[in-house]
């Protein structure tokens, strides 16, 4: 990941084909909103927004105001050409772009080993190819760096939630890592 770091590479222009990955999370999980687009040498750029929820006990991120909005930001700037995520969180905003856009554009993303399996492959395949870039951002490297692998049906593999995320007070977020998984695996597919 680290070698993939390009603060030179030019931004992703408005009006651009990109996807968005989304990972929703209000509570203990951050919420993640990723953008990938191909530049014009053929890398593919990410770049992430990420929402941690506030620490103190019983108060909750506010999705409307933070991953929401993003994600109609990303709307008027970009030519979104799909917006992939889990529905858990992400429901109502579905059906808000669903209704003014289209069905078209949403891809529910379930984690089931159908769908995270080959965008794993395609995300450890781009990163150690370098066909991606990024622009070094700390809190979005440490996301990525604390994904661990899991194993599966028929040595099938994923990325994954690291095993301390489901402890209390766990401080290893990795969503912006997921949602770039999953956006790349889009972009890619």
């Amino acid at each position: 990941w680290d070698a993939c770091c390009d603060p030179s590479a030019p931004a992703l222009e408005p009006g651009q084909e990109v996807v968005l990955g989304l990972d929703g999370g209000y509570r203990r999980d951050c919420s993640a909103l990723v953008v990938a687009g191909f530049l014009p040498d053929g890398r593919a750029r990410v770049d992430a927004e990420i929402w941690r929820p506030p620490r103190e006990k019983g108060l909750e991120l506010d999705l409307e105001a933070t991953i929401y909005q993003a994600t109609w930001d990303a709307l008027e700037k970009y030519n979104v050409k799909r917006i992939v995520g889990d529905p858990a969180l992400l429901t109502n905003l579905f059906q808000k772009i669903q209704k003014r856009i289209g069905p078209d554009i949403i891809r529910e993303y379930k984690f089931a080993w159908g769908d995270i399996g080959p965008d794993s492959v395609t995300f450890l395949e781009v990163v150690q190819e370098r066909r991606v870039v990024h622009n070094g951002d700390l809190t979005y490297r440490r996301h990525v760096l604390n994904m661990r692998t899991r194993y599966g049906p028929n040595a099938a593999w994923r990325w994954d939630d690291h095993p301390d995320k489901a402890t209390p007070d766990s401080d290893v977020p990795n969503d912006a890592g997921i949602a770039t998984v999953i956006a790349l695996g889009e972009l890619f597919g």
